[in-house]
């Protein structure tokens, strides 16, 4: 799996609640791995554009087909990739989240997330976890992700 779509993996993974989160394995190093990941000019920060920037290339890389949705099939694929970052346990429970945390950006209902619904949803996290409204994430809100998702 490229580092985009693991980084963005990942970050889904902060999507779940604070109780299933403590039990994903090396938990406390998603943060720095997503900033690391979706920070284009290393600041600790992740600006608008550089989230934008990593959504749309974490998209393409689910994508593998190319038919501009990703699909049930496509997201089960993670399991390969995530298992060599935490095991095949975690990599079975933790594709489960995701489909399910994804899936709930299917808006039209057709079991496909579209890549307009996945930019949606995306820009939708942004806004929950932009706290002080800066235009940018820092690693203190990214670590807020699983709370401000609740809300």
């Amino acid at each position: 799996m490229k580092t985009k779509a693991r980084a963005l993996v990942l970050l889904v993974l902060l999507a779940i609640t604070p109780a299933v989160f403590s039990a994903v394995p090396g938990a406390d190093a998603l943060v720095n791995l997503i900033t690391k990941e979706f920070d284009a000019n290393a600041d600790d920060l992740i600006d608008t554009g550089e989230w934008q920037n990593g959504c749309l290339r974490g998209f393409d890389e689910m994508d593998t087909n190319q038919d501009g949705s990703i699909s049930a099939a496509e997201i089960e694929a993670l399991k390969g990739p995530i298992s060599e970052e935490i095991g095949d346990f975690g990599a079975s429970v933790s594709v489960l989240l995701i489909k399910q945390i994804l899936m709930t950006l299917d808006k039209n209902g057709d079991m496909l997330i579209s890549k307009q619904e996945y930019l949606a949803g995306c820009e939708a996290f942004f806004k929950k976890l932009d706290a002080n409204g800066d235009g940018q994430l820092s690693k203190t809100e990214l670590a807020e992700l699983p709370i401000s998702l609740l809300k």
